[in-house]
Formats: structure tokens, C-alpha cells, sequence
């Protein structure tokens, strides 16, 4: 899926690309967790980011986490069952989507800082209480640590039309179609 956006559409791309994603899960019985984020510098990663946790529920000031690698956004539940009822009806519903994490691997030095962080607890779904509790995990710069993604990812790229317009392309990898 490849749009052409400006800034006042915002809202309306992210909920096509929770759409895209709630489709893939519905098609593959898999919820994509790894969506990763690739585009220059200024591109508008991070404000695309922004809309997506606010889409799905995060109340929390959601920033780029360039310095820190990785930010950690919760999902309220009362605001969780309010978009399982209006926008993630495909998600998993005796799963429950808890956190986002928000990366960015801009300033990795070398692949084991990424390692250092642990990044397999972020990528794998966990069990708590006989419940697996399920992340999204929202990759900006997911080239830098490539090895590492995943197969079963959402794939965004941002290219520069001019000042106040962007092209995105969303694709899907490692899923297979029924």
C-alpha cells in the first residue's frame, strides 16, 4: 500500500495502517508486533509514531527515544477495550495488548548495544498469569539492527515529497497469504 499524505491526515493514515495490520492478523492468525520505520532524517517518523500510539490508546506523551533506544508507552485498559470495541476488533481477544515500545536505533553505535538492551524482551510476546501479553513494538531506523527483526513485521517507509507532503508504503514480510 503506498499513499501520498500532508500532516492534516495524520489520524487517517495511522488508522490505515492498523487496518493493514488488523488484516494481516485475520489473514494469518498472527498479530505483526515489529512494525519498523525507515525514511531520512525529517521525515516524520516519530510525528507518524505519535498518531499511531494515540490510535491505539496511549494517553502518555509519546517522544523519539533517539538517546534513551527505547521508550515504553501503556495501553490503559479502559481505553484497550474501547479500541478492541472500535479499531482492533481483529487483535486477539483473549490476548491482551498492554505496551508499545517505541525504538530508535539511530545512534547504535554497533548491533550488541541492541543486544545490551535486551532487545528479545521486547520482540517476544511474554506470559504473565496463564495470559501471553502482547507488545507492539514500533522500530524507527530498523535497518541499523536488520539481523534482528523478526520475519512476521510490518514494514513502513516515508519518503519526502516536498515540505508538507510524504509518501508511505506499508508492506508486509514473512506472512503468507490464504
Amino acid at each position: 500500500m503506498t499513499i501520498h499524505y500532508t500532516l492534516s491526515q495524520l489520524p487517517e493514515i495511522a488508522q490505515k495502517i492498523i487496518q493493514f495490520q488488523q488484516q494481516i492478523q485475520k489473514e494469518n492468525s498472527i498479530l505483526a508486533n515489529i512494525w519498523t520505520f525507515e525514511g531520512q532524517m525529517g521525515a516524520g517518523k516519530t510525528t507518524l509514531i505519535k498518531e499511531i500510539c494515540k490510535q491505539l490508546g496511549v494517553t502518555a506523551n509519546v517522544q523519539s527515544p533517539t538517546y534513551s533506544i527505547v521508550n515504553q508507552y501503556d495501553i490503559t485498559n479502559n481505553q484497550q477495550n474501547i479500541n478492541q470495541k472500535d479499531n482492533q476488533k481483529d487483535i486477539q481477544k483473549d490476548n491482551q495488548i498492554n505496551k508499545i515500545f517505541h525504538f530508535d536505533f539511530y545512534r547504535l553505535k554497533d548491533i550488541s548495544e541492541a543486544y545490551d538492551i535486551g532487545y528479545e524482551d521486547y520482540f517476544y510476546p511474554q506470559k504473565a498469569n496463564g495470559n501471553t501479553y502482547f507488545s507492539i513494538c514500533l522500530v524507527e531506523w530498523a535497518s541499523r539492527v536488520q539481523e534482528l527483526i523478526p520475519e512476521n513485521s510490518l514494514n513502513i517507509t516515508i519518503n519526502i515529497i516536498s515540505e508538507d507532503k510524504r509518501e508511505i508504503t506499508v508492506s508486509e514480510s514473512g506472512f503468507k497469504r490464504l
